[in-house]
């Protein structure tokens, strides 16, 4: 806990810094005596968050503010952020934080999520035009599946992956729409967490030469060899013909074990045009 307390000073200035390590110790002491699936409103970064799940809550936090996952420094350039599976909004929150001029294209296929994004947006001013829509590599309608106990789950998804893990699921049909029809122009900041279908959209927009619009891209890659079996070699082929460098941080510790079928495998990749 003392490394996590300690990194929330890198990269934040002023009272900011002081702001968030309030909002972390917050969050650990309502981990102590709040059920997981509890529902409510809490202050992060000075901002009135709603959220529908406190575990949730507390890992997207530290994720994204403490972890820093989606890195940006401070800036008051009117940057151009597209943010694909926004959930509530606490990745809206920290890119809004850090770049307070930006303007932000947010995806959020889940309607129950949605409702509670667009009132996290709404009562904070974020400047951020939201869609209540999937991306895939077509156009049509799909069958989200989400989990019964979390209808907010980050982890909802066209796959029904969350079987695998013993959770009932709850499903509702929803938009999908190809990522490349919204990319016309220069993006500083495309974030990719889409539950196991990013693969596919990265590979259109290479198709479609959307992707030469983007700088910098944040995608969270998913793979299990069962519900979603698209091949991180070919994913990150399609990055390097398209100009970009990266890199790729894994949660596999060592000493591992090979397997007759892999495991769920969740990497974060970080690219950027070279």
């Amino acid at each position: 806990m003392i490394k996590k307390m300690h990194s929330i000073f890198v990269g934040y200035g002023g009272t900011l810094r002081y702001r968030l390590l309030w909002d972390f110790l917050g969050l650990l002491i309502r981990n102590r005596w709040m059920h997981a699936q509890s529902s409510g409103v809490t202050s992060i970064a000075g901002k009135r968050m709603v959220y529908s799940n406190r575990a949730s809550l507390y890992g997207m936090f530290v994720e994204i503010f403490i972890d820093q996952n989606y890195y940006l420094e401070q800036t008051d350039a009117p940057l151009v952020i597209i943010d694909c599976g926004s959930n509530i909004g606490m990745s809206l929150l920290y890119f809004a934080t850090r770049a307070p001029q930006a303007r932000i294209t947010s995806f959020e296929p889940n309607p129950h999520t949605f409702g509670i994004l667009m009132q996290n947006i709404d009562q904070n001013d974020f400047l951020v035009e939201a869609k209540n829509i999937g991306l895939g590599a077509f156009v049509g309608t799909a069958t989200l599946n989400t989990d019964v106990y979390d209808m907010a789950s980050q982890s909802a998804s066209v796959t029904r992956h969350l079987e695998s893990k013993g959770r009932p699921l709850q499903t509702v049909q929803i938009e999908i729409q190809k990522l490349s029809s919204y990319i016309v122009a220069s993006v500083d900041i495309l974030k990719l967490d889409i539950e196991w279908l990013e693969g596919e959209v990265v590979e259109d927009l290479v198709e479609s030469g959307a992707i030469m619009h983007v700088k910098t891209m944040f995608i969270e890659y998913h793979y299990d060899g069962v519900h979603t079996v698209y091949p991180l070699g070919n994913l990150l082929s399609n990055l390097e013909r398209s100009g970009f460098i990266y890199v790729i941080e894994s949660p596999i510790q060592f000493p591992y074990t090979a397997r007759t079928r892999p495991s769920y495998l969740s990497y974060k990749i970080v690219a950027w045009r070279i």
